[in-house]
């Protein structure tokens, strides 16, 4: 019953609302901004002073965010094959692995560094709302028997989930 209702409020937000709005943190707080004219003012019947410049929202149509969510997933599954294959020089897909992957995919795009920084924020994002707003990303925070391994959180191997299937 909740799987519906979590189903059902997915499908009806991107009917409504198109874009993917990457930055959910700067989304909660434009919320609470007031508007220009209900502002407090300062002292001596002045208005106080405007708040800090707001930060650039990151957003991507839904159509862009698809794209390079399914291409993220198909490398991940890609490299996932090669571990049940028993390749032996690959172990999975580290986080960082798969943003310097993208990057390298689309460096002929890139004339400045601004550039190469903006597309390594925006997988970022991408990658971290397909792990916890989308959930089709699982982070594997350690590996092998509990204790063998130190936990890697600032760098988790991703795999995909076993029940997603790709839309096109």
């Amino acid at each position: 019953m909740t799987e519906a209702f979590r189903l059902l409020n997915k499908s009806i937000i991107r009917v409504e609302q198109p874009d993917v709005h990457l930055d959910q943190d700067d989304a909660e707080e434009m919320e609470v901004d007031q508007p220009e004219a209900e502002r407090p003012e300062g002292e001596d019947g002045e208005e106080a002073a405007p708040p800090a410049a707001p930060k650039q929202k990151l957003t991507l149509s839904f159509e862009a965010y698809k794209n390079l969510s399914n291409l993220l997933v198909f490398h991940m599954r890609h490299e996932e094959e090669k571990v049940e294959e028993g390749d032996s020089t690959s172990k999975g897909v580290r986080r960082s692995e798969v943003v310097a992957w993208y990057l390298d995919q689309i460096s002929e795009r890139f004339e400045t560094e601004e550039e190469i920084l903006e597309a390594k924020t925006l997988v970022e994002k991408v990658i971290d709302r397909l792990i916890y707003h989308d959930q089709v990303v699982i982070p594997l925070m350690k590996t092998g028997l509990a204790g063998d391994e130190e936990s890697e959180e600032d760098d988790p191997y991703l795999v995909v989930h076993p029940n997603y299937i790709v839309d096109m």
